[in-house]
């Protein structure tokens, strides 16, 4: 059997085109003033700070993670106790990025893969400042572009632009995630952060689109899915006879849009989406929604503030 083929250099090369180097540059002004204005300098509930390894156990205290519970103490002492976090070095955080064919659309303010690169902004220049380390793994259908760890901004400038300049794949598939967070998993062996960034629609079922081992990734490392949606995701304008394409697999079906069909797939796309955020969050991931029409600035900063608001100790 022929061994399948490695799609890793396959991203266009040469000089960056002035378009793209603005767009860049645009992000960061975004990121650095805008976001950290919003949230007045408090981001600590998006990026956790540096690296941690477990501790020594102690009693459970309100407040306290429900994921650093230990176990086997908890059973032996009929009392529930928790593993203390070692920090010791700088926390690394791996980005698994989907820009597939169906990532290359929106039809509000923004593609689906910009917004996708506003969340590669966010978290890179928000994880460098405290030197911490950014790895990439970009998937775009079949072609995959590895950047492995490393601090700077210089680092976030060259993953962002990989980002805006994609290859083109349309017809060519969807990107394997599962097989994206695998090889991120072989190279994380410390505890870290995972950020993936995707559509999720994958083959259009529940779940289709999340990587297979999401729960055993949340296991040791914070994971947080950042879905990014448009409105078309949700509702299909009154436009009678239609012929619809999916861009990755280039599929086509042609469509009379009727009220009925208007009403089922509206209510439809709710229970996707319903049945999705349940899944991501019973594997003890976080779960963040930016919509292509919307201000994605706002929605992250909202998306901190809880998160800072639920580590905040509970008082007795």
């Amino acid at each position: 059997m022929t061994p399948p083929t490695e799609h890793v250099q396959t991203w266009p090369s040469g000089p960056t085109p002035q378009v793209v180097a603005e767009r860049v540059r645009t992000l960061e002004l975004q990121v650095t003033r805008k976001l950290d204005s919003m949230l007045h300098g408090a981001h600590e509930g998006l990026t956790p700070g540096h690296g941690s390894d477990l501790g020594e156990s102690r009693q459970y205290v309100p407040g306290d993670e429900v994921r650093r519970i230990d176990w086997n103490v908890t059973a032996r002492t009929n009392e529930v106790h928790v593993r203390d976090l070692i920090a010791d070095r700088e926390l690394t955080t791996w980005m698994l990025v989907d820009l597939d064919a169906n990532m290359d659309f929106g039809t509000q303010r923004d593609r689906k893969s910009e917004i996708a690169a506003a969340a590669i902004a966010t978290i890179g220049f928000l994880n460098v400042r405290d030197s911490n380390r950014l790895g990439a793994m970009l998937l775009a259908g079949p072609h995959r572009r590895p950047f492995p760890p490393r601090p700077g901004k210089d680092h976030v400038r060259a993953i962002l632009t990989a980002a805006l300049l994609p290859p083109k794949v349309d017809g060519l598939g969807h990107s394997d995630l599962t097989d994206g967070l695998h090889r991120i998993l072989a190279n994380q062996h410390h505890r870290g952060m995972i950020v993936i960034v995707s559509d999720l629609r994958g083959d259009g079922r529940v779940g289709g689109g999340l990587p297979a081992d999401l729960g055993q990734a949340t296991l040791r490392h914070d994971v947080l899915v950042i879905q990014i949606v448009d409105r078309r995701d949700v509702e299909i304008p009154d436009v009678g006879l239609i012929n619809l394409v999916d861009p990755a697999t280039g599929h086509e079906r042609e469509v009379v849009i009727t009220p009925a069909i208007r009403d089922a797939y509206q209510r439809r796309a709710a229970r996707f989406q319903e049945e999705l955020a349940d899944e991501i969050r019973g594997t003890g991931a976080d779960h963040l929604v930016l919509e292509t029409g919307a201000d994605w600035l706002s929605a992250i900063a909202r998306h901190v503030r809880q998160r800072r608001t639920m580590r905040l100790p509970r008082r007795a």
